[in-house]
């Protein structure tokens, strides 16, 4: 819904949407302002103006980029992000997630099992609603006697 709500609904979007989602998925190792950079103008891999490479962005603007940078953070302020709340889609997405965490709650599972994460993004266009990945934890020792994670295990989403 938040893709919608900044403008980049349609099919002649469908690039930008894509960018968007790739600069998304990089929140982790790049941290929100590296995310913001790319969702904007772009960003040197380098950290700095002309060191590295020139990865393009989205070309958002920073109220745009902004909204994004809201929706997918992980401090529950998504039903907040004045800039694109009055749309009707972001709200029912936001809605969805809220009864999907409620359900996950209800049945048991706290943040130690079970934690929503709204930066977890698929980067195809297929997906019609909430994706997941599923990550194992456990610290396994390996025959080196080094610790092992397996990390990310599987995914998957919602498409009608």
């Amino acid at each position: 819904g938040v893709l919608e709500a900044i403008g980049l609904g349609g099919d002649e979007n469908a690039g930008r949407r894509l960018t968007v989602l790739r600069a998304i998925d990089k929140l982790d190792k790049l941290g929100p302002e590296g995310v913001r950079l790319l969702l904007g103008p772009g960003r040197w891999d380098g950290g700095k103006e002309g060191e590295g490479d020139f990865a393009k962005g989205a070309g958002l603007k920073d109220t745009q980029a902004e909204a994004v940078l809201i929706a997918t953070a992980r401090n529950g302020q998504a039903g907040q992000n004045t800039s694109v709340s009055s749309n009707a889609v972001y709200q029912e997405g936001v809605a969805e997630l809220a009864t999907i965490e409620a359900l996950v709650r209800a049945a048991g599972y706290g943040e130690d099992r079970v934690a929503m994460d709204r930066s977890v993004v698929r980067g195809l266009e297929y997906y019609t609603g909430p994706v997941f990945e599923a990550e194992l934890l456990a610290e396994i020792p390996n025959e080196d006697g080094q610790i092992v994670r397996f990390g990310s295990v599987g995914g998957g989403g919602r498409y009608d």
